[in-house]
């Protein structure tokens, strides 16, 4: 949050949007750009890390100092909805000629404190396959995994991160068949049953969707549960 001082209102000009939160994006990279400065000056070679997050994930009205370093903070397991996937993208893109040298990744890939499987695998490739097509180069993730549910999106995002342009399908051929062995294809059914669930929820997408929320129940129905208990 941000105070209301004349100051204040001056340093982030006429109030804008994003995502439904006031956007004060020039007020930080403002403020980062002159610490950015200052760092350049007494530690040349040095970089300053800075989360585009909340109240400004927006990319600023001018352009950042080449070494800041700002880490784009959203869930990438809501490029389910194409409208989100599209605003997502764009604000990459935008970061990526920002004038920063290094753009970071910081993405959502619970795990607890989600209850129903959050298979977000081929999602979450996508979103890392054309981050790094748009100049990313860095990466990181909130995960607290349940392991039990997610093994093979985390798996499948470690060899990601040393080759972007892997097929995530190939990838996952892989770890079905020597992580589960002889059970490699009941539980490919078993995720796959998951991630489709999770992939098919109904829009619109937001900021960390279903966390902490009972609805996500809903994504789970009695009859999906029984065939994945099935499968298991």
């Amino acid at each position: 949050r941000f105070d209301q001082s004349e100051a204040t209102a001056r340093a982030r000009g006429p109030l804008r949007w994003f995502r439904g939160r006031p956007d004060y994006s020039d007020v930080v990279f403002g403020f980062m750009n002159r610490a950015a400065d200052e760092v350049g000056r007494r530690h040349p070679g040095k970089l300053l890390g800075a989360d585009a997050y909340y109240w400004c994930e927006n990319a600023p009205s001018f352009p950042v100092r080449a070494n800041v370093v700002p880490w784009l903070a959203a869930d990438r397991s809501q490029w389910c909805d194409e409208a989100f996937r599209s605003e997502d993208r764009a604000l990459i893109e935008r970061w990526c000629h920002s004038g920063a040298r290094i753009v970071g990744m910081y993405d959502y890939l619970y795990g607890a404190p989600f209850l129903v499987p959050r298979v977000t695998t081929r999602l979450t490739a996508d979103s890392i396959e054309f981050a790094y097509r748009a100049g990313a180069r860095a990466y990181c993730a909130e995960a607290y995994p349940n392991w039990g549910l997610d093994g093979p999106k985390l798996w499948a995002v470690a060899q990601l991160l040393w080759d972007p342009g892997r097929p995530v399908d190939a990838l996952l051929e892989d770890y079905y068949a020597h992580f589960w062995g002889e059970a490699a294809s009941p539980m490919r059914r078993f995720y796959e049953g998951c991630e489709k669930a999770w992939s098919g929820q109904p829009g619109p997408g937001w900021w960390l969707k279903y966390y902490r929320d009972e609805a996500q129940a809903e994504l789970f129905p009695a009859n999906l549960c029984a065939g994945l208990r099935s499968c298991l």
